[in-house]
């Protein structure tokens, strides 16, 4: 009597404890899923990688005004000397500027997206869908628009060979070629997000209740 009421009894705890982990299994697991799922954690993970692209339009900056500086400090009456340190100076201060407003875009952005994310999730999927899908066209387009700007100032160097016309044509083609390189390491990001939007179209996890946003 006494070894069927123990059989019975561990039968009991091993079938509470087997039960026990696997809803604390199943539980964490759902969590982690739907917080990988969650379309909101995506977008964050995108404007972070995206505000890291400005320090490198910042080092970008930098490296040409490297580049003007030697120029200038090399030969500063030489013409093509002189056409490299404008160019350099110029671009430079640009990209590191638009850096600075790359930066300060992605901000804003984060905070417009984040209020329709918490008014409506509805709203805020289509309207994050949209407006990836322009920025992978707008991508697209300012690589070919770049690439065209670059074999151009080259073609001018090569045609005119003018000495302060082509220092300026190499700045620029240093700083196109930057930010093309730029994009490129931009782009795994870019793409990355807008897969997880089109997955959360599918998914039912930015209809529930629970909120994502730390």
């Amino acid at each position: 009597m006494k070894l069927q009421k123990q059989s019975f009894l561990d039968c009991f705890l091993f079938l509470y404890i087997e039960n026990t982990i696997y809803f604390i299994l199943n539980n964490n697991f759902c969590i982690l899923y739907q917080a990988l799922m969650n379309p909101f954690k995506s977008f964050q993970n995108y404007i972070a990688a995206q505000k890291s692209i400005s320090f490198y339009f910042l080092f970008l900056g930098i490296f040409l005004l490297v580049i003007a500086a030697v120029s200038n400090l090399y030969s500063p009456e030489d013409a093509f000397y002189g056409g490299l340190f404008i160019g350099s100076l110029t671009t430079g201060l640009l990209i590191m500027l638009g850096g600075f407003f790359y930066r300060n875009f992605n901000d804003k952005l984060f905070i417009s997206v984040e209020s329709n994310y918490k008014k409506d999730k509805a709203i805020f999927l289509n309207n994050e869908t949209n407006r990836m899908e322009k920025v992978l066209d707008d991508f697209s387009s300012f690589q070919i628009i770049f690439t065209i700007i670059i074999i151009l100032a080259i073609g001018v160097i090569i045609s005119f060979k003018i000495p302060y016309i082509s220092g300026i044509c190499i700045a620029i083609s240093i700083l196109l070629i930057g930010i093309l390189l730029i994009e490129a390491i931009s782009k795994y990001s870019i793409d990355h997000y807008s897969e997880e939007l089109l997955k959360a179209h599918s998914s039912n996890f930015i209809l529930q209740d629970t909120e994502y946003i730390s």
